[in-house]
């Protein structure tokens, strides 16, 4: 069903903005904020700069650290949580472009974010903790982080291999 509600021009936008953006960052709350920081860490080993901040307070300064050219990316369920929304319409303010995944279109969130990507909701109860959504989450994120990867695929590997000897070094204290 996801497939089905994602508008194929929004996608293209996202990973147009993604691609071409200074800053990279990721809000979410509860088991959102779990999704933004997998999707910090997918990006990050890609070589885009890529942010995210589990602790309210910190996700409002990293918003404000956001400016013209960087990207602001929130991750919620209802597309209601104050921290997350509070931290988008800082980013808002300060020049970024705003992008949410959520199953609310027609959430607070959505309202100001620049492109919404939305995903099934099979009913309002929040009984599992969100764990399908979340899933459905990082489904998206991958799938965005992979096309990104693509698109820049010789700048990727690159870095795959600089990260693979630097984590050999790291680990085991031993250099090819």
């Amino acid at each position: 069903f996801t497939l089905d509600m994602l508008d194929e021009n929004v996608v293209t936008k996202v990973l147009e903005l993604i691609t071409n953006c200074n800053k990279l960052a990721f809000f979410g709350v509860g088991s959102s904020a779990l999704v933004a920081a997998t999707a910090k860490e997918h990006f990050i080993h890609y070589g885009k700069s890529a942010y995210s901040e589990l602790e309210g307070l910190s996700q409002i300064v990293l918003a404000n650290t956001l400016g013209k050219g960087d990207v602001a990316f929130a991750v919620s369920i209802s597309g209601m949580s104050k921290v997350t929304l509070n931290a988008m319409k800082v980013a808002a303010r300060s020049g970024a472009h705003t992008i949410c995944l959520t199953q609310n279109h027609f959430s607070p969130l959505a309202k100001i974010s620049d492109c919404v990507l939305q995903v099934y909701r099979k009913d309002n109860s929040i009984d599992d903790l969100g764990t399908a959504t979340r899933i459905v989450h990082i489904s998206v994120i991958d799938a965005l982080a992979i096309a990104y990867a693509s698109q820049e695929w010789d700048k990727v590997a690159r870095i795959a291999d600089s990260n693979r000897e630097n984590f050999k070094s790291y680990l085991y204290g031993y250099q090819s």
